[in-house]
């Protein structure tokens, strides 16, 4: 899914009026994302197939990984939805350093980040905000080789 298609999907989830979206990007590992890759070129779906497929290659998914989680960060706050509980995979962690590592990091720690009364969001809420404007700033500090 890519920006647009995040945006359209945030913007009907709002009409459920969730207290807050838990997301985490999908990763390449295990039989489940087999299962899915297959069921997608069964249902004759082979280009919705294979852009997952790419997602095998660190380096891609990595990247997927990473804008995905900003993007969803900064829809929601563009289409003035609930706060968004995301979830980094622990190997984007590893392909990770400095500053956005951290930031993954607190993101993986950090309680959810609804409100549970009236007040304003908890403190722990900036945890689960926007990564970066653009991917490039941060280009510097992503080492997918890292994953094993």
């Amino acid at each position: 899914m890519d920006e647009h298609g995040l945006h359209r999907l945030l913007t009907r989830a709002i009409a459920l009026q969730p207290s807050v979206v838990f997301h985490e990007p999908i990763n390449p590992r295990g039989q489940n994302f087999e299962m899915m890759v297959q069921a997608l070129q069964e249902a004759g779906l082979s280009g919705a197939a294979n852009e997952f497929y790419r997602l095998q290659d660190p380096g891609e998914w990595v990247e997927y990984a990473l804008k995905h989680l900003n993007w969803v960060q900064q829809k929601s706050k563009e289409v003035d939805g609930p706060p968004v509980h995301s979830w980094p995979d622990r190997d984007l962690l590893s392909a990770t350093k400095g500053e956005l590592r951290d930031q993954l990091a607190a993101m993986r720690q950090a309680p959810s980040p609804e409100s549970f009364s009236e007040e304003a969001p908890p403190e722990h809420a900036e945890a689960h905000s926007p990564l970066f404007e653009s991917y490039e700033e941060i280009e510097h500090l992503v080492i997918p080789e890292n994953i094993e």
